[in-house]
């Protein structure tokens, strides 16, 4: 499968981290039969900011893009908000790519996450009907 990659560090002092990062993702498309097409690396940004030029670029070339999948090293890397995080997840999700972390399980996440929205709108639901 053709993925594109994504790593973020949030400052110089970690500028050692990008290259650990793409050493972790190389290896696990390798074993994992996947092909790098693209990568996009934020330097100096914060995972709490929305202020990401490769980020935004990766959304804004996803449509074009022919891959399955972006993988990034873990889930922080992506974004230290969880409200941030699933917001980009959803991103990927509308454009039918699956986001995938070398370490954590990205899928139980998701299931989590869809858990989470079924409990807010059963919460919705019952308010409506008082």
């Amino acid at each position: 499968m053709k993925v594109a990659a994504y790593c973020r560090i949030a400052t110089a002092a970690q500028l050692d981290g990008i290259e650990s990062q793409k050493r972790q993702i190389e290896k696990y498309c390798s074993d994992n039969d996947m092909e790098i097409t693209d990568w996009y690396i934020d330097r100096g940004v914060s995972g709490l900011s929305m202020n990401r030029p490769s980020l935004e670029k990766l959304l804004k070339d996803a449509t074009e893009l022919p891959v399955g999948a972006v993988v990034i090293q873990s889930v922080d890397r992506l974004a230290r908000d969880i409200q941030l995080y699933f917001e980009y997840v959803d991103e990927f999700e509308k454009r039918g790519i699956k986001l995938v972390s070398t370490i954590g399980n990205t899928d139980k996440i998701l299931e989590l996450h869809e858990k989470m929205q079924d409990v807010y709108k059963t919460l919705i639901e019952e308010g409506e009907k008082e």
